[in-house]
């Protein structure tokens, strides 16, 4: 059973499909744009919460990483926000976290499913369609949205782009997705530097791959930087995906792309990358990055940055520099963080790429095949789009997190001032701010949660590119071709992302092995691959 994830859980840490915070592997739109306003659905229903269900049980696993907290909490559930979360609903709720992505895929592998997962299905290497053929996920038509999750189908109907990209090319839905309204609150997360030592040794924003070299050279020989730049397997797939070295190189970036004639590509299989794994290269020889990353932790990381063993990390807007700021004023006043740009085209133009969060999230809500009531697993899913639900998810509960000021929430001391935790792991605690859950957040929550200077002039920096001329829509093959796409990218993906650390680590020579690395992909079916993503986007182009 499952198949392709026992062969992804055999491949290196590092996965090059779609990482947790953004970049996604595109997938299909085939159905007509009117399928869903023609469809012979039901009349739209209304789901009235506290359902009354206290004596029912739904299942939810997690990712940890979607859960930040310090101290003694480790579960959702022992937090003030899951006990009211259950109180809205009126359902009683299990959950199951998990540390490791790993450790999620042994559990879908085998078999012993809860009702929903919160996970992003291209995290596997099958994507979507693989869990769809391996039977563990299930798709939503639009009678049941209509029926038992009325908010989210009108959410959905009322954005046709996000419609799309949900939407399998039999005309339904997997998952219940997470957007947002606005693009300011997409440019969320990027490199985050020691300003003050840039300052100190006069260095001005990197442009170029020896820049940034020369920066992380001076703060390991002038600071005494141990690791300039501090990495995790998951940070060091941002940094390909994203793109934040490749434009030098005149690539966009090293996952997945569109160009400006409409072409799809895969970065990895393109003849750049072999300068970018030659730049990451560098880095790992001279000691600039820290060469544990495939099994380094965050937290350790967080650390080597707190005490000056790191110069350089790459997190997010929110729980990243939102901790970070409060964080290090206690432990080293003097130092300053500062958010840093992609580095510059071959000619000195602008980014072709950088950090950003899809329109739609990787990361999804999932009624699974195990789940024996689908209609209340949906409802429960569906509290998220309520207006409610879209309040409590971004603010948490009035009077407690949150009090309404001139009409507009704003959050409380409790949030903001407390004197143990940082804003971002208070959030974690009433809300669901600043992390994935199925649900479309509010502007004003990322107004109030970015409101240092320091994360504003970052999320500014991190703009500083033209990823939207790039960035893929979010996609599926179409149907026939989901079990032979499903098959062709675990193959190449557990290849690549294989060869990747190998190249980086110098144990493969890039110079000798990257013509060979090109044949293993072309071998293994990339360009039926990238044949099959090619018509599903003019598919979508054509809708």
């Amino acid at each position: 059973m499952k198949k392709k994830l026992i062969s992804m859980l055999l491949a290196a840490v590092m996965v090059l499909s779609v990482t947790a915070c953004g970049q996604a592997e595109v997938v299909d739109s085939s159905v007509a744009s009117d399928a869903v306003v023609e469809s012979d659905v039901a009349d739209a229903g209304e789901v009235v919460y506290p359902l009354g269900a206290e004596d029912e049980t739904i299942k939810i696993a997690m990712m940890s990483y979607n859960f930040k907290i310090a101290g003694d909490c480790t579960n959702i559930a022992d937090t003030p926000f899951w006990e009211q979360y259950e109180k809205n609903l009126g359902v009683n709720l299990e959950v199951e976290m998990f540390e490791t992505e790993d450790a999620f895929n042994l559990m879908l592998a085998g078999g012993d499913l809860p009702d929903i997962i919160m996970w992003g299905p291209e995290l596997t290497n099958g994507g979507r369609e693989g869990m769809l053929e391996d039977e563990i996920i299930t798709t939503l038509s639009w009678d049941e949205l209509e029926k038992w999750a009325p908010d989210y189908a009108a959410e959905v109907k009322a954005n046709d782009t996000v419609r799309k990209m949900l939407t399998m090319s039999n005309g339904e839905i997997v998952g219940f997705g997470n957007w947002s309204a606005d693009d300011r609150m997409r440019s969320t997360n990027g490199l985050i530097v020691r300003g003050d030592w840039m300052d100190e040794l006069g260095i001005e924003n990197p442009t170029t791959p020896e820049e940034f070299l020369d920066m992380l050279r001076a703060f390991k020989n002038e600071k005494g930087a141990e690791y300039p730049m501090a990495l995790t397997s998951h940070r060091m797939n941002l940094l390909f995906s994203y793109g934040f070295f490749s434009s030098p190189y005149g690539l966009v970036n090293s996952q997945a792309y569109v160009d400006l004639d409409g072409k799809y590509h895969l970065g990895y299989y393109e003849p750049e990358h072999k300068e970018v794994l030659k730049f990451f290269h560098t880095m790992y020889e001279e000691g600039l990055i820290n060469p544990d990353y495939l099994t380094l932790e965050q937290t350790a990381v967080d650390g080597m940055l707190y005490d000056g063993r790191t110069g350089v990390v790459q997190q997010s807007v929110i729980s990243g520099l939102g901790s970070y700021i409060p964080a290090m004023a206690e432990v080293n006043p003097d130092a300053e963080l500062r958010g840093i740009p992609s580095l510059l085209g071959p000619n000195g133009e602008r980014a072709f790429y950088g950090a950003t969060e899809l329109l739609l999230s990787a990361f999804q809500g999932i009624v699974t095949t195990a789940c024996e009531n689908k209609e209340l697993a949906m409802k429960v899913l569906n509290y998220g789009y309520t207006p409610e639900g879209q309040l409590f998810m971004s603010f948490g509960t009035e009077g407690v997190s949150y009090e309404m000021v001139d009409g507009v929430p704003v959050y409380t001391d409790l949030i903001t001032k407390d004197e143990q935790y940082v804003m971002g792991q208070m959030l974690h605690q009433y809300c669901r701010a600043g992390s994935f859950w199925p649900w479309r957040p509010m502007y004003e929550y990322f107004v109030q949660t970015t409101s240092h200077p320091i994360q504003q002039a970052a999320v500014v920096a991190w703009n500083e590119n033209d990823r939207y001329v790039y960035m893929p829509p979010y996609i599926s093959v179409a149907e026939e071709d989901m079990a032979e796409y499903s098959r062709i990218s675990t193959d190449v993906s557990t290849y690549a992302s294989e060869m990747r650390a190998k190249f980086v680590s110098g144990e493969v020579d890039i110079d000798a092995e990257f013509d060979n690395y090109i044949q293993g992909l072309k071998d293994r079916g990339i360009e039926t691959m990238i044949e099959m993503m090619q018509n599903a986007i003019d598919a979508f182009n054509a809708l």
